[in-house]
């Protein structure tokens, strides 16, 4: 109902309870193996707008959050701070982990080297959903590989529908290059177990069509 999933949403996404906590501890233990291959590999937080429109009450506490559980320093940006595009494109050019916002850099803000989306928010518009995950998937030219981009959320029903439409549309990009009969080609790979490269048995490795239909 609608009441219950009012609750749902202040219990899950209040930046003080434990909800919110255990997922910035999944995004912060994937961005750190994420970082091991891409130094500066970067997690856009996506908060929900604060009470009255007002966005600090939520982000910061978010950023806050963040910063305890972390260590890390966070890149914080509200649309009414004069500031914040000239920090965004100060975050681009850095090595920084994280930055939080609410809608500020979820709508046209490119900053390349977000690899990851930790969404924590609700929302029922599809169109926004795919604004904010596409934040995160990308190509980036000279520095793409099979590697997947990341997306950290809660499991309202209709997020979590979205989510699966989105991924069934993503996996339709993809076509098998490689027979599983040369899987001993890739390194570690000798046939007789899981795939080094694709995590899978028997080997079923990928490339991504990109919109014009040729591969990247």
């Amino acid at each position: 109902s609608e009441k219950l999933m009012s609750m749902a949403k202040n219990e899950v996404l209040d930046p003080t309870k434990e909800h919110i906590a255990g997922m910035i501890k999944g995004a912060w233990i994937e961005l750190q193996a994420m970082r091991k291959k891409w130094p500066d590999a970067a997690c856009l937080v996506v908060c929900r707008a604060g009470k009255n429109e007002s966005e600090e009450k939520s982000v910061f506490s978010v950023s806050k959050r963040i910063k305890q559980i972390t260590g890390c320093d966070v890149e914080t940006v509200v649309s009414d701070d004069a500031t914040s595009r000239g920090r965004i494109d100060a975050f681009c050019d850095s090595k920084d982990p994280f930055i939080c916002a609410v809608r500020m850099v979820s709508e046209g803000v490119d900053i390349p080297r977000v690899r990851m989306v930790l969404f924590l928010s609700f929302t029922d518009s599809e169109m926004l959903f795919r604004q904010i995950v596409g934040r995160a998937v990308r190509y980036i030219d000279g520095k793409e590989d099979d590697t997947a981009a990341l997306v950290i959320m809660p499991k309202f029903p209709a997020m979590a529908e979205f989510a699966d439409r989105f991924e069934g549309e993503a996996k339709t990009g993809f076509i098998n290059i490689e027979p599983a009969t040369e899987v001993s080609k890739h390194e570690g790979c000798d046939g007789n177990g899981i795939c080094q490269k694709c995590n899978r048995d028997p080997c079923c490795c990928f490339v991504l069509l990109d919109s014009q239909g040729g591969f990247d």
